[in-house]
């Protein structure tokens, strides 16, 4: 079991850097000798490393902050207000805050055939978009099967009565915020006009 005060190094890299640059000024301050240079030295290179972490962190560099994960659950779920199966994700936007200004979350299903290159499938279907607050945000795509534009191919040699299930991709996406769902086409439309795919989680829809 990790021990709390590791949990988030983050945190503990900002709190170190103040303190070890007033160490190094009180050093450097006073009289020169061995033990100033000692302090001088250790000070500083404790402030700068805390002080390049915490930036690496900020800029998605690397990870050390506890945020947890983005997508928290996903799946099927019955949506009663329209009487329809839906997809979704239950989203933490706490990691995706630096995209706040400028982006907003999306859901982007597609379904997931080995035949069919899914960065390029149009048969996909969008969620609204949602801002970046930095606490849980539901995100779901009401299904109809009627008025689905999933690709759904059924399986050969089925009987009346069958079900059968289609696997299909929740692709967690940012998008930039002057950019309506209407110009998304395809999945590689995100990348191509400025957003980004956090996360790809899969579910199965049941058909009958």
């Amino acid at each position: 079991m990790i021990p709390p005060f590791v949990e988030d190094a983050a945190v503990w890299i900002s709190i170190a850097t103040v303190p070890s640059l007033i160490i190094t000024y009180c050093a450097w301050i006073r009289r020169p000798g061995i033990a100033r240079t000692i302090i001088l030295y250790t000070a500083g290179s404790v402030a700068i490393a805390a002080y390049t972490l915490d930036v690496a962190d900020r800029l998605d560099w690397i990870s050390l902050s506890n945020k947890g994960p983005v997508v928290q659950q996903f799946g099927v779920k019955g949506a009663p207000e329209t009487n329809n199966n839906a997809l979704y994700v239950i989203v933490n936007s706490a990691p995706l805050l630096k995209y706040q200004d400028k982006f907003n979350i999306m859901l982007i299903a597609a379904s997931m055939y080995s035949n069919v290159d899914m960065m390029t499938d149009v048969h996909i279907d969008k969620s609204s978009p949602f801002s970046i607050t930095g606490g849980i945000t539901n995100v779901a795509i009401p299904i109809d099967f009627g008025t689905t534009h999933l690709l759904i191919s059924q399986p050969p040699n089925m009987r009346p009565g069958d079900k059968y299930r289609v696997p299909v991709a929740l692709n967690l996406v940012i998008i930039p915020k002057d950019l309506s769902a209407e110009q998304l086409r395809s999945l590689s439309d995100v990348q191509r006009l400025g957003g980004k795919i956090i996360q790809t989680p899969s579910t199965d829809l049941l058909i009958q």
